[in-house]
């Protein structure tokens, strides 16, 4: 269902860090992974007999059928997969050493080692993120939910080793079921943007979040395999009426990117604070804990729309 591949980089001396955001590594990827997998070299993807078998042309010219329900709607096709960054690596411009997550959703996780001989092809000169040399020193399967973590490179190694596990929907329905059913804190770690009845929003109202991740996951189940949410989707979005935000602390922030395609830098705003829903939530916890690895609103595939559920314990202690 989901893997969460771990990659920690060593950038050549000299080579800038500023603005590593996860738009410049997934635009170095995209182009590493078309290198290492792409067998016929045609410079147009949607005309490819293999575009939905490679794992290019799956993860990054993701395609939709003609009659596809999202696509008929004018909504994208959702990626399959979240590049984030991971606090601690990336501000040390002297170690010059940047680490980021990698979330393969649905399908995409068969291409898992297709991803990480792209990193790997990163050490090519000027093929990093930022056109840079870089050195793939590891790369690490994890599960956010059990801990479990399995190595699959490491400098120096000649093959990469398989991973045996993913996380699986029993394993967030075990976390999920752990959650409090009547108060729960989340904290929106990057840049969220909602849009409720047409409004963008400042803070994360709890309807418009629902609706959000609902959309999310109905899109990634029917293009990607993902797991289908369980009960009547417009009775679960009608019920978050009866969920109020009774805490909240954050304010809107802005992050540019600049797009190769349209080549041009683009502003990206939303709202990164600390949440508290009070309510009826038994029925959003495995919904909450799925927004954890798969990100909420807008611009998940850039890391945006991170949320993290908060340890109530680690609450009651800190008053």
């Amino acid at each position: 269902m989901v893997c969460v591949i771990e990659f920690i980089t060593s950038i050549a001396q000299g080579a800038r860090l500023e603005g590593w955001e996860a738009n410049r590594v997934r635009g170095a990827l995209g182009h590493a992974l078309r290198r290492v997998a792409c067998t016929t070299g045609r410079s147009d993807c949607t005309a490819c007999a293999l575009v939905h078998l490679c794992a290019y042309g799956y993860c990054f010219e993701t395609l939709a059928p003609v009659n596809g329900q999202f696509h008929s709607r004018g909504q994208e096709v959702p990626r399959p997969y979240v590049i984030r960054s991971i606090p601690g690596y990336g501000t040390h411009a002297d170690r010059g050493i940047v680490g980021f997550d990698l979330v393969l959703l649905g399908k995409a996780t068969q291409f898992l080692p297709y991803l990480v001989l792209a990193v790997k092809d990163w050490e090519q000169a000027g093929s990093g993120p930022g056109k840079s040399a870089c050195d793939l020193i590891a790369a690490t399967a994890h599960n956010p939910v059990t801990g479990e973590r399995t190595a699959i490179y490491r400098q120096g190694d000649r093959q990469l080793a398989s991973v045996p596990w993913q996380v699986c929907l029993q394993q967030i329905e075990q976390a999920a079921s752990q959650l409090p059913e009547d108060e729960v804190t989340v904290d929106f770690l990057t840049p969220t943007r909602l849009r409720l009845r047409g409004e963008k929003l400042d803070r994360p109202d709890f309807h418009a979040v629902v609706a959000s991740l609902v959309r999310r996951i109905e899109a990634l189940h029917l293009y990607h395999d993902f797991p289908a949410l369980d009960g009547s989707i417009p009775e679960l979005i009608a019920a978050a009426d009866g969920v109020e935000l009774v805490g909240w602390s954050g304010d809107v922030r802005s992050q540019e990117r600049y797009s190769s395609r349209q080549r041009q830098s683009m502003r990206m705003e939303g709202f990164v604070g600390r949440a508290t829903y009070a309510g009826d939530l038994a029925p959003f916890a495995v919904l909450l804990k799925l927004g954890e690895l798969i990100h909420v609103g807008k611009g998940a595939v850039f890391g945006l729309g991170q949320m993290r559920i908060v340890d109530h314990s680690a609450i009651t202690e800190g008053r």
